[in-house]
Formats: C-alpha cells, sequence, structure tokens
C-alpha cells in the first residue's frame, strides 16, 4: 500500500504505539496498517499539504477495526487549518 508517509514518520508513530491498533484502548490487536486521520486526497494535499503526511495525521489500525468502526478522531476542516497554520510556523524556524 503507497500511504506516502516517509519511513521515518512510518517507524517513529508505529513504535509509538507499540504496535497496537489505535481505534480504541479496548481493542489490543496488534497493528497492520498506517492510514490518514485526514484523507489524503488532492484536494486535501493542496489545501494541507503538510499536515496530511505528518506524524500528527497518521493512525495505526488493524484490518478488522478498519472495517468494522470509523477512525477514531477524524479532524474537521477547521482543526486541519490549525494544525496546517501550526505546522508552517514551525517551519519558518527551521
Amino acid at each position: 500500500m503507497n500511504d506516502n508517509f516517509s519511513t521515518e514518520i512510518r517507524t517513529s508513530t508505529y513504535d509509538a504505539c507499540a504496535g497496537y491498533c489505535q481505534c480504541s484502548k479496548e481493542c489490543g490487536r496488534l497493528a497492520e496498517q498506517a492510514h490518514h486521520r485526514a484523507s489524503n486526497t488532492e484536494a486535501n494535499r493542496k489545501l494541507y499539504p503538510l499536515f496530511i503526511q505528518s506524524p500528527f495525521n497518521i493512525i495505526w489500525m488493524n484490518s478488522i477495526c478498519h472495517l468494522n468502526k470509523p477512525l477514531p478522531d477524524k479532524p474537521n476542516e477547521a482543526m486541519l487549518r490549525v494544525y496546517e497554520d501550526y505546522l508552517e510556523e514551525l517551519r519558518r524556524f527551521e
């Protein structure tokens, strides 16, 4: 699957969740797939280019939960703009 997350982001976020599904605290299953909290669409890549491929937008899930549960914490457009503006501000200090 080409989710466009860098290897570094995939590895660090997988390690941060200890390899477990992030759908809920009760799940307890091993994570199998990296997903975008906000969809990786062409429109979102244009509007939120820094956020879409950032570690703030990745969630690790197993295939069972992905099929049976909605993604938790899907940000709305106002929050996407907050994240994008914040990441843009951080970029100025690089």
